[in-house]
């Protein structure tokens, strides 16, 4: 598949509006769990994300909560974008 093949199409409301949920996931574990913690945006962050992933679950759907840290974990690294 060539590059010049392939197409991006813009959002749909509701998916913009998962992945916004997914990326609050992680930020409220954080607020929840380690209250004398925060996220810096920065690449400090990583060990406490790796004692949050290795803490899960954290909520009664654990296979969604799964999902949306994955997601946004997987944001982060890909754009190096950090909160």
């Amino acid at each position: 598949m060539q590059a010049d093949s392939i197409r991006y199409e813009a959002l749909t409301s509701e998916d913009e509006a998962v992945l916004t949920a997914d990326r609050e996931v992680l930020p409220a574990i954080v607020r929840a769990h380690f209250p004398n913690e925060r996220l810096s945006g920065s690449e400090a962050d990583l060990p406490l994300i790796q004692r949050v992933l290795g803490g899960a679950p954290y909520a009664a759907d654990a296979v969604a909560e799964a999902v949306a840290l994955d997601a946004d974990v997987r944001r982060m690294v890909a754009t190096g974008e950090h909160r």
